[in-house]
């Protein structure tokens, strides 16, 4: 096989793409440590720790890495699984009874200690969050010195976690845990923190989630929502409005046909509780599917899909008085979409607002050629800047994309702080793979996967290139060899005339 040098390059340019796409689409590693102390019997009477974690545990994408403690005087590992899949999800269910309140203490140093143990161990490349779940203080039934130095200890554990790029979720609750060492600990991290009850926490283990593994979107309207062909699979989190427990809702394909929780075909996974139905369809049929029931608050549609919004400059968290600056682009598999004719007719608009207060209309970015004097970028990426958002709370970010082929959206949560003192500093807002499911808070790490792809770049080209020396080499030699034996052929020969 005769390979020119530039044929070697373009191969090894390749290999080297192919490595850092990878990189791109690592799925997290995820180490969640649940409270099971004997004060759970009054803040989660009804085990809503158990329903939470059963929709974390069906929501979390394929091929995740998934740690599960139950901790209070000690943790206790239930179950580790790396590269999970489908058939997985019932097993680590099994060990849901252990979600209790058997426990005496809250340890909660001892507890973080081994999440972080278990993720530092992931390849640097992958994103990795921790999940704590409290509904109280430090105490290790060894008194009041004792419970106030391992507090300590937690509170300086923000810095072990920003060097090992893990980021730390917390959850009170109850309302009545340590919320200045659990923001300390989240806001310091670029983690989010929440204050839930028992009748929210699922919704709130669901905000943590979209920042640990968030996923692409389409866009819900009403009953209704587009398919494009380019869906592989398709994942419907309907919440019932106001606790509904209906199981007779349905789902009708373009065609018209219907699927529902006691009559769907074998292509269909549906989880049905209390309080919502998670579907979820293989290479579902483009088009428009409808749902029979009103969605509820929070209700979206995921996909898997080579096309995606991509959306950087949405921080976990961020200081009263802070704006957005975003960039926003279509990308197909991976990389930025360019083609003028693709980005000619495709429309950009954001809009963000208050959680549970009304929205204005989304504003429009770009809009095409009906801009008029807005000019296509030619590199892909639509800029926009947001006003500061001059008071604390949660806001939403969502940022609509339609294109000729499909409509993406992209939906974040932003927590705006006044305890600016508690975040990193300084606070780099990092480009948002992550948020659209892919590398938020790894770029450190990302980093360091170039070097190590370089590196393995400039090593394969060295011995390529000295391969190529030595069969030039060798050749040489032969020749040189050849016409030795040549010359000694013709001095043999005049010898034998004369």
């Amino acid at each position: 096989m005769n390979l020119g040098i530039s044929s070697v390059l373009r191969w090894f340019l390749l290999l080297g793409l192919c490595v850092l796409q990878l990189a791109h689409a690592a799925p997290p590693n995820l180490a969640v440590l649940v409270d099971v102390s004997g004060s759970m019997a009054h803040n989660d009477p009804k085990g809503e720790r158990v329903k939470a974690l059963r929709l974390l545990v069906q929501l979390i994408p394929e091929g995740s890495n998934l740690t599960l403690w139950a901790f209070s005087t000690q943790p206790e590992q239930l179950v580790q699984i790396r590269g999970i899949k489908n058939a997985d999800r019932n097993h680590i269910l099994e060990h849901e009874n252990r979600i209790d309140n058997h426990g005496a203490w809250t340890d909660i140093d001892t507890a973080l200690l081994d999440g972080m143990h278990v993720l530092e161990k992931a390849p640097a490349a992958e994103p990795r969050h921790l999940i704590l779940l409290t509904d109280g203080f430090v105490e290790l039934g060894h008194g009041a010195d004792a419970d106030k130095a391992s507090r300590a200890k937690v509170w300086g554990r923000t810095e072990e976690a920003i060097a090992q790029h893990i980021h730390i979720h917390s959850i009170d609750l109850g309302g009545k845990a340590d919320d200045a060492l659990l923001k300390h600990l989240s806001l310091g991290s670029e983690g989010r923190f929440v204050s839930a009850n028992q009748d929210s926490l699922t919704k709130a283990l669901l905000q943590i989630f979209d920042v640990a593994a968030p996923q692409q979107r389409i866009p819900l309207q009403g009953r209704n929502f587009s398919v494009d062909s380019g869906v592989r699979e398709l994942t419907l989190l309907l919440f019932r409005p106001q606790h509904k427990n209906d199981p007779s809702v349905e789902l009708q394909a373009p065609d018209g046909t219907r699927q529902s929780l006691s009559q769907h075909s074998d292509s269909v996974r549906w989880v049905h509780s209390d309080t919502y139905d998670l579907i979820t369809l293989s290479h579902p049929a483009p088009g428009t599917w409808t749902i029979s029931q009103d969605p509820g608050a929070d209700s979206r549609v995921t996909i898997l899909s080579d096309l995606s919004i991509q959306v950087a400059g949405v921080p976990t968290n961020m200081g009263v008085g802070g704006a957005l600056h975003l960039a926003i682009t279509a990308n197909d598999k991976g990389k930025v979409i360019t083609d003028p004719n693709v980005l000619d007719l495709t429309t950009v608009s954001e809009v963000h607002g208050g959680v549970g207060q009304i929205w204005p209309q989304p504003s429009v970015l770009y809009d095409g050629p009906s801009q008029g004097s807005v000019m296509v970028p030619e590199d892909g990426v639509f800029h926009e800047d947001t006003q500061s958002f001059d008071h604390a709370g949660d806001f939403v970010v969502r940022v609509f994309l339609k294109s000729p082929t499909f409509v993406r959206e992209f939906d974040q949560l932003l927590h705006v702080t006044a305890d600016t003192a508690d975040l990193p500093h300084p606070v780099v807002h990092q480009p948002v793979q992550h948020k659209t499911a892919s590398i938020k808070h790894t770029q450190p790490s990302l980093a360091i996967w170039k070097i190590a792809v370089l590196g393995l770049l400039i090593a394969l080209l060295s011995g390529a290139l000295g391969f190529v020396g030595y069969v030039m080499l060798h050749k040489i030699l032969l020749r040189r060899r050849a016409d030795r034996l040549k010359k000694q052929s013709n001095e043999d020969v005049d010898k034998n005339l004369e």
